[in-house]
């Protein structure tokens, strides 16, 4: 990924579409936090609007509910400076402050962009040092057969989540036959 565009990611959270898949039907008609095995992952994922973003929100989408999925199209309530950037220098700064140990475990286990892996950060310190998010290293590029590294924002409350648009398997193969392999 090119540092410039890291930088944009960064730099526009508010102002992009961002993807998440999951399920069609929607408990409450929120985004709910999942996990695998009962087990919380710790937030909320989003990847930005682009065709490899709909691919992988696809992905996830049909892996989480094979038979009745979605992609939405939201919008992230969440000031960018509540969101944890680790190639954000002065978040880097708070990092190390709070606890060397974290930020040299953190730093052995960035991703290539520069973030941290996804599975690499405990939610709690986060929100202790108050961020609201964070943005991750989800998936390389060659994992998933895209142009670019996964960047995935991570948003701790659903309720810190605005719903825009829900894509149903109908609208994408409609929309966006493309994008779109049975």
């Amino acid at each position: 990924m090119i540092i410039s565009e890291i930088l944009s990611l960064a730099e526009n959270l508010n102002s992009k579409v961002y993807l998440h898949g999951g399920p069609a039907q929607l408990d409450g008609g929120n985004l709910k936090r999942g996990g695998r095995k009962g087990h919380d992952m710790g937030g909320l994922f989003f990847v930005s609007e682009s065709e490899d973003g709909y691919r992988y929100a696809m992905g996830y989408a049909i892996a989480r509910s094979p038979k009745d999925w979605a992609v939405y199209r939201v919008k992230l309530n969440v000031p960018e400076n509540k969101i944890f950037n680790f190639n954000n220098p002065a978040h880097q700064k708070i990092a190390y402050q709070h606890s060397p140990e974290q930020y040299q475990s953190w730093e052995r286990s960035k991703g290539t962009s520069g973030h941290l892996d996804w599975t690499a950060v405990d939610e709690e310190t986060l929100e202790e040092w108050g961020f609201k998010g964070a943005i991750f290293h989800e998936r390389s590029k060659d994992v998933v057969n895209a142009e670019q590294d996964v960047i995935s924002v991570g948003i701790f409350d659903p309720t810190d989540v605005s719903i825009i648009e829900k894509l149903t398997k109908q609208d994408i193969i409609e929309k966006m036959p493309h994008l779109y392999h049975s």
